[in-house]
């Protein structure tokens, strides 16, 4: 295979073709990263668009007494960086990084970006949505983080990572990576402490609720915790 042909079966490229792929591979720059090592951070990523092309990466900020606030874990295929049109506004990003080994980022210049985007306008919509997906679970999670108490916003944030890194069928949604409860409580704006005593809660409550399987992945039985949820 063609090394730029790979590029093809990243979600953000499908629509390139041979030539714009063969462009993308020998323009962009390419970085391996070990868990935990960081690749962008706030203020030093004007220009740059950074594709995700293999593993996950962490976006989060950092308040001042050192504490991390985990915004969101993205996939293989998800963009993040300098991805305003309006040139006027300024590049401003959150703490990129690798939230699992071999992970690959791949860096390229916001122009040349772009520059193809405007020519392909099924990838500009997929952009669009991919922007406005993000902008409502942000909302979402500022309105639990404001209003919802640590149960709801922990069962919450366990059917979005279902959906994203998970298989659902008609009765449970199961995890297919592990989730630390560090992790969790990094998502969900509390402590790691609090996240032990709400699954523990939950699970008083409601016995099966959230389970492990034998690879210690959770598995979320949908029905009885959006018994759950009505009963908050």
């Amino acid at each position: 295979m063609n090394h730029s042909q790979y590029l093809k079966d990243i979600d953000v490229f499908d629509q390139l073709t041979k030539n714009e792929l063969r462009n993308v591979h020998d323009t962009r720059v390419c970085k391996n990263l070990k868990r935990g090592e960081i690749v962008a951070e706030p203020e030093k990523c004007d220009d740059k668009v950074y594709v995700v092309e293999q593993g996950q990466i962490r976006l989060y900020y950092l308040a001042q007494d050192g504490r991390e606030q985990t915004l969101d874990i993205l996939s293989r295929g998800a963009f993040f960086g300098d991805i305003a049109f309006d040139s006027n506004i300024e590049a401003y990003c959150a703490f990129a990084a690798a939230e699992q080994n071999s992970t690959t980022v791949c860096i390229l210049n916001k122009n040349d970006f772009f520059k193809l985007v405007s020519t392909k306008p099924k990838l500009a919509l997929k952009i669009i949505s991919d922007l406005a997906q993000r902008l409502s679970y942000a909302q979402e999670k500022i309105a639990k983080l404001t209003l919802a108490d640590a149960k709801a916003r922990l069962i919450s944030e366990l059917f979005r990572l279902g959906k994203n890194f998970g298989t659902e069928d008609e009765k449970s949604i199961q995890l297919k990576r592990r989730f630390t409860h560090e992790q969790l409580a990094n998502l969900i704006g509390t402590t790691r402490e609090t996240v032990t005593k709400t699954i523990k809660a939950i699970n008083d409550d409601c016995p099966g609720c959230i389970a492990q399987d034998r690879n210690h992945y959770l598995v979320i039985n949908k029905h009885m915790v959006l018994e759950v949820i009505k009963s908050l």
